[in-house]
């Protein structure tokens, strides 16, 4: 299969189970390069690397963006989309890149949704258990306290970046939609 065992990586696996099915992965730029770099130098910065002929087609100065956050990407795909609301189509392979890095944002803000929502039950709970405890026992859950509400802080700092862009309105605007409508992952909330 061409993994050693104990070693490889999910795309490996992937691969070998395609290969043992007599599929060819067959990714054109910039997906290709992408999966490449993860592949081979472990790179999984969600950096999109654009050809001459996409830069001039969108009159982009820069040949390739890092997003880090999901506005972000939302805001880029927006600005292609409005240049040439068919440009999805003209750039299928290049928007297929774009769209799964879209997904990985998802991905990782229902999960923070998820995290968070965990940490105020712990915190709900805790704070019963202060009301209900005295000396030592007290103190310790004061201090396991401080702990979930640093930690509910840093995973809502990590959820505004990979939140989807929204106007003032609340009204969702990512390009590729919310995924859990239109049908691209499901997921139980």
């Amino acid at each position: 299969m061409g993994c050693k065992i104990g070693s490889g990586n999910c795309q490996e696996f992937v691969e070998s189970i395609l290969n043992i099915l007599g599929i060819k992965m067959d990714f054109k730029d910039p997906l290709n390069t992408f999966l490449r770099n993860m592949k081979l130098k472990g790179e999984s910065h969600l950096i999109f690397k654009m050809k001459p002929e996409f830069m001039e087609y969108f009159s982009l100065k820069f040949d390739e963006i890092e997003f880090k956050t999901h506005s972000e990407i939302d805001e880029f795909v927006t600005y292609l989309l409005i240049v040439d609301e068919s440009s999805e189509e003209k750039f299928k392979d290049e928007f297929m890149l774009l769209k799964g890095f879209d997904r990985a944002f998802w991905l990782k803000n229902n999960k923070l949704i998820g995290n968070i929502s965990q940490l105020d039950s712990k915190i709900e709970k805790c704070q019963i258990l202060i009301s209900l405890s005295d000396g030592e026992e007290r103190d310790h859950l004061r201090n396991l306290l401080d702990e979930l509400i640093e930690e509910r802080t840093h995973t809502k700092d990590d959820f505004i970046n990979v939140k989807p862009n929204h106007s003032n309105s609340n009204i969702e605007i990512c390009p590729f939609g919310n995924p859990s409508n239109t049908g691209s992952f499901c997921y139980l909330e």
